[in-house]
């Protein structure tokens, strides 16, 4: 028995000083140079300056060691044969060879032991967000930096907004709120570039005009100050006081709710939404009310359909061309997010089975080569800071609810046992025949705008998703109702998605600017940190973990709800042994640090999925509200039962020769 134990500690030895290796490897230089630095200075045990990064309590103990972010999970090629390298081969748009990251170039770093810092998780925090700063990279390279009046200290210099026309707003004619006429031009034009391309509530050429009008028929002063309450969460990374901005706008709105509700007209229909959003995102009740009265003002106006409901007999002939623009802008947008909704509360929508008639606004997504004009741009498309996204957004949700509706019922049943293999497997390849025929535009590269990566992101999400039930350890799972050759595929196809969102998360978290207050991008933080947190064996799960948690600490700068995800993914790491309450409750810390100017403080009460494992079985106790809520109580815990033990080893110490037992 001692001998093995013996055993153990010299192969857990030896896998310290080869991680220590792999750090001196793999760093830049100077990092290297200082990492020798430290080596020469301690007197400690070599091996004992990394603490073990398996899973289990040693493993996050020290809570320090971060080796550096995965490069060579990155450039490693897939085995010839397999079902990722068949998938990178066949189907590329989804699946790309993922190109190397460079470690300097993206701020990867290495934390050593505690013994050579003084605060583990403190130190982890501060050095990630130095190296993080967006500002690190030129504004001429960040895709869409914030408006430059709202960052340029010089007041002389022209605004400049994603439409001229922005330029002409009287605010006064819309809001009470008093706010200038620059202020409200640069919040519409960031929600315009930021989030629209991937909700598109409205059709945007419409809603501008009427704006600069003052024309109450695409625009309405509830949609203005839906639209300018929600943009304030991003404005308030570069300007804390926002964040009092956005409260005084929804409250405004919300008024104009009250009065307007009971009025069917597409710019209600697109605020309620917008409302929707901003109380989930603000950490309120997952904004039901908005949600609910919403969708049924969408299907009084047929804009997509009810159980029973065809909504092709509507008929609609004789209304103006920009009516139905307007329309299918607003139904398309109002339908994506309700799936998406579905997607992260992991609830049953019905009015998700009947989709908006027609093809989405913008369309062209599947264009060739010779339908693009002189400038390599569709003709007939949708505004530059659009894109291509929205109508493809439109397409991937229609395919994701084909599945999100047969998982998601009412009573929350499992899906494994109901829902056969081959079903899952059907919808994957709808999706990859779909990601195939998507325009070139489309595909990533080093020029896609971030709403494109976003798509790309919430492809694997769902890919993810679906797969979920059936790739996990089959000697876990009490239901053999899948066979080994599927339960293999399931993993695989999985494993090649999760190595595809582990690279799409570092991209986007050191290219993109909007990775601070752009909120729809989180999805692939949510499912790497879920991910990592059940593979906790694999040696690079900390640096995944921590970039994600990093990730949302910026993020809370912007939506008060990422501190409650961030206590809800602790709270998992610590349940089941893989980091020590303390180094949890620092953590949380330091996350809410970055959120004081947030002027709501109360607990959050939003019931979206955090525990994605724990969903499969029991979606109520895998809610960001239970989990965020038991954070306090779960770490305390785990510092007591961790102190206790030392203690009780102290106290029943044998006495010095001649001394007296100290148990009395």
């Amino acid at each position: 028995m001692a001998m093995r134990r013996e055993l153990e500690t010299l192969k857990r030895d030896h896998g310290k000083l080869a991680e220590l290796l792999d750090i001196l490897r793999t760093v830049p230089e100077r990092q290297a140079f200082d990492v020798l630095r430290s080596l020469r200075l301690t007197t400690a045990d070599h091996a004992d300056l990394l603490p073990s990064s398996g899973g289990g309590g040693g493993g996050g103990s020290g809570g320090s060691s971060t080796e550096a972010l995965p490069r060579q999970v990155l450039v490693r090629l897939p085995t010839q044969g397999s079902i990722e390298f068949r998938l990178m081969v066949r189907h590329a748009v989804a699946y790309p060879t993922l190109a190397p990251l460079d470690a300097a170039a993206v701020g990867i770093t290495s934390l050593l032991a505690a013994s050579l810092a003084n605060s583990a998780a403190t130190e982890l925090i501060s050095s990630m967000d130095a190296l993080h700063q967006p500002a690190a990279a030129p504004r001429s390279q960040l895709p869409f930096p914030f408006p430059t009046n709202a960052l340029n200290a010089n007041p002389t210099s022209p605004p400049a907004y994603c439409d001229p026309r922005l330029a002409l707003i009287n605010i006064g004619y819309w809001s009470r709120i008093k706010v200038t006429n620059e202020l409200a031009a640069t919040l519409v034009s960031l929600y315009l570039e930021t989030d629209h391309p991937i909700l598109g509530f409205f059709d945007p050429d419409l809603f501008l005009q009427d704006l600069v009008d003052c024309r109450a028929r695409y625009c309405s002063p509830l949609l203005v100050s839906s639209v300018l309450s929600w943009a304030c969460h991003a404005y308030s990374t570069s300007e804390p006081g926002a964040a009092s901005m956005s409260d005084a706008f929804f409250d405004e709105a919300d008024a104009l709710w009250q009065h307007e509700q009971a009025s069917d007209s597409l710019p209600t229909v697109a605020a309620a939404q917008l409302l929707g959003l901003s109380s989930i995102y603000n950490g309120n009740d997952g904004g039901l009310p908005y949600l609910h009265l919403g969708i049924q003002m969408a299907q009084r106006m047929a804009l997509f359909g009810l159980p029973g409901f065809d909504a092709s007999s509507a008929g609609h002939g004789k209304e103006p061309e920009h009516w139905c623009r307007a329309r299918s802008h607003t139904a398309w947008g109002i339908f994506n997010w309700i799936i998406m909704r579905s997607f992260m509360f992991q609830e049953e929508e019905p009015a998700a089975k009947y989709p908006p008639m027609g093809e989405p606004p913008g369309g062209g997504v599947h264009l060739r080569y010779d339908e693009l004009d002189t400038d390599g741009v569709a003709s007939n498309t949708p505004p530059a800071y659009m894109g291509q996204t929205f109508p493809a957004m439109c397409e991937f949700w229609v395919l994701t609810s084909k599945w999100t509706s047969v998982y998601y019922t009412p009573g929350g049943q499992p899906v494994l046992g109901r829902v056969p293999f081959e079903f899952a497997y059907g919808i994957f390849q709808k999706l990859l025949a779909w990601s195939d025929n998507l325009h070139i535009l489309l595909a990533r590269g080093d020029q896609s705008p971030h709403h494109s990566v976003i798509l790309h992101i919430w492809f694997h999400a769902s890919v993810l998703q679906l797969f979920r039930p059936f790739a996990q350890d089959r000697a876990l799972s009490p239901i053999k109702s899948i066979s080994t050759v599927d339960g293999d595929s399931a993993n695989a196809i999985f494993a090649a998605s999760l190595n595809q969102l582990k690279h799409l998360t570092i991209v986007f978290r050191h290219t993109y600017s909007c990775a601070s207050y752009a909120i729809f991008w989180h999805v692939a933080l949510l499912c790497v940190a879920n991910a990592v947190l059940q593979d906790t064996q694999d040696p690079q799960w900390r640096p995944y973990f921590m970039l994600c948690v990093n990730s949302y600490a910026v993020l809370f700068g912007a939506f008060r709800v990422a501190e409650g995800i961030v206590r809800g993914l602790l709270s998992i790491a610590v349940s089941q042994g893989s980091m020590r309450g303390a180094e949890a409750r620092a953590l949380a810390q330091s996350v809410q640090a970055r959120g004081i100017h947030h002027t709501d403080i109360g607990r959050i009460s939003t019931s979206f999925v955090v525990d994605l494992k724990l969903a499969i079985t029991d979606r109520d106790a895998a809610q960001l509200e239970i989990l965020s809520n038991n954070f306090d109580d779960l770490t305390l815990f785990d510092e007591f039962i961790a102190v206790e033990p030392a203690q009780l080893d102290k106290s029943l110490k044998l006495p010095d020769a001649g001394g007296g037992s100290r148990i009395e």
